[in-house]
């Protein structure tokens, strides 16, 4: 069950995260992992599973409808489409499946504080983290 949670949360996450980066004035945002938590169908939460290379970095295009893991090296490039995206008055809603797994992301438009939830019938994932307007990368 446990290996099954851990491809799962993979499989999804990578996914997920590669929506990090949603339009915001034409612009791609870039956002950072910064807590991740999972939870099994018996409702045991807790730190992910360490054998998962967790990505630290995403890059999400909401204009090109993909999120792509920039970081950590080995992940680099993985990506997964977004299939929905929404402007709220004060933030933005992504979202998408993949290989029988769901996701969304939620960004908040002032703080740029991020949410990520993904999860199918065995298990749930979610991670915390921030986001910044890919120009303003720049010194």
């Amino acid at each position: 069950m446990l290996n099954r949670i851990c491809a799962t949360f993979a499989a999804c996450f990578a996914l997920a995260l590669t929506a990090g980066v949603v339009q915001a004035q034409d612009s791609p945002l870039v956002c950072s992992v910064t807590k991740a938590v999972e939870c099994d169908d018996k409702l045991h939460c807790g730190p992910l599973h360490e054998s998962l290379i967790t990505p630290t970095f995403l890059h999400v295009d909401a204009g090109q409808g993909a999120i792509t893991i920039l970081a950590p090296a080995e992940r680099r490039g993985e990506s997964t489409v977004i299939q929905a995206a929404s402007q709220q008055a004060d933030h933005y809603i992504l979202g998408g499946m993949e290989d029988g797994k769901g996701w969304s992301m939620v960004i908040d438009r002032d703080d740029r504080s991020m949410t990520l939830t993904i999860s199918d019938e065995y298990a749930g994932f979610v991670a915390f983290g921030h986001c910044v307007t890919e120009g303003d990368l720049s010194p």
